[in-house]
């Protein structure tokens, strides 16, 4: 499931039809998000990444049983979306995981991309601390005092975080613990990298299908990258470089990096056939927050599987339709599939949503019976 580590859950999607379309076996599973998931102090009193834990569990789990359900223990495939696509990718670096499963769908989403890990979460568990009136003279009394404090309060600390303590959109995510992570997820697919090499061979030996959506970069309209309102979003040439582009870089490298950068970005990402049009600035907006969240990662991703793997085989899809029957409205000049909306297509529209009913279109049912066969094929 997607959600940035940090909410979500299992019910959201039902399965059957996939099940059935696919003739597959569908298993979805929830595991600990937020700070229940991946509290870090940076030792061995909180090492973190229990959700990737939760979920290696769940695909011992089916290892173990699903032949008692009809399953083939043998032909066992992990999906997920955004967030869960960085999850299935860190499953399949793994190498605790020989053996448990043979192929890997990773749908918008690597463990390459700013939101798929962090090394700061001793700071932001230290935030959460002081707001909640915590001692942190050591790890054990940090983590002692945060234990005490109830569910809903840390969810409200980690929320409502404000001014110098602010807290980012997803502060708990995966981190290197030399233990489930023993490498350094943005660079884990650079082949000179020796310290990632067993974990990308490992990961060389799954048949593996990478992809994104049209409208990747419509998830950068937010707060965070300092667009207030969605819904009339037009930026001018001006305001995209000097103040948009420095504030991805900032998301992306820090605050320590060199004005070019920027400069190199903008002229990347700039129409230069009529480089002042609004339209246009805006596009190269989406195209550039698509790019830097989503699309750059698929592409190293699935440059590395391709290169190493011996064996197996490697995918990718792009889907840019223009849905009619949409789960989330998303913004109205935008009309391609943005980030998430291939969901209901591989499920069938199954999906259960802040209860809605989806009445999707003719074509695009068929197009959904012809998709979830590919996700379930086990014959590739």
């Amino acid at each position: 499931m997607g959600g940035g580590f940090t909410l979500g859950d299992s019910n959201m999607y039902l399965g059957d039809r996939l099940s059935v379309h696919g003739n597959v076996v569908l298993v979805t599973l929830n595991y600990r998000l937020s700070i229940f998931g991946f509290l870090s102090t940076g030792d061995s009193v909180s090492p973190g990444n229990y959700g990737l834990w939760d979920q290696q569990l769940a695909i011992k789990w089916v290892h173990d049983n699903i032949a008692a359900f009809g399953g083939d223990v043998g032909k066992v495939t992990i999906f997920g979306q955004s967030a869960g696509a960085g999850s299935v990718v860190y499953q399949g670096l793994h190498t605790g995981n020989k053996g448990l499963f043979q192929r890997i769908i990773a749908e918008s989403g690597s463990v390459t991309p700013w939101w798929a890990s962090t090394d700061k979460n001793l700071q932001y568990a230290k935030t959460v601390g002081s707001n909640a009136n915590c001692k942190m003279d050591t790890s054990m009394t940090l983590l002692s005092c945060l234990r005490n404090v109830s569910a809903d309060k840390l969810i409200s600390l980690i929320a409502y975080s404000s001014g110098e303590d602010q807290l980012p959109a997803y502060p708990f995510l995966p981190t290197v613990d030399n233990d489930f992570i023993k490498f350094d997820p943005k660079r884990v697919f650079d082949l000179d990298n020796q310290l990632s090499r067993d974990a990308v061979k490992f990961f060389a030996e799954f048949d593996f299908l990478i992809g994104v959506n049209a409208g990747e970069g419509v998830s950068g309209l937010y707060e965070m990258f300092g667009v207030n309102d969605m819904m009339s979003f037009m930026p001018n040439r001006t305001d995209f470089k000097n103040r948009l582009i420095p504030m991805l870089v900032q998301v992306g490298y820090g605050e320590h990096v060199p004005s070019v950068l920027s400069k190199m970005i903008a002229t990347e990402n700039t129409n230069w056939t009529d480089p002042d049009n609004s339209l246009n600035v805006r596009a190269e907006y989406m195209r550039m927050h698509g790019d830097f969240s989503f699309n750059a990662g698929m592409y190293k991703t699935l440059d590395t599987h391709s290169t190493v793997t011996p064996t197996q085989k490697t995918y990718m899809y792009y889907f840019d339709i223009e849905p009619e029957t949409r789960l989330w409205h998303g913004v109205p000049w935008y009309h391609k599939a943005m980030h998430g909306e291939e969901l209901v297509f591989v499920f069938g529209y199954d999906i259960s949503y802040k209860n809605q009913t989806l009445s999707p279109k003719e074509w695009e049912m068929n197009l959904s019976t012809d998709i979830m066969p590919l996700w379930a094929n086990k014959n590739r």
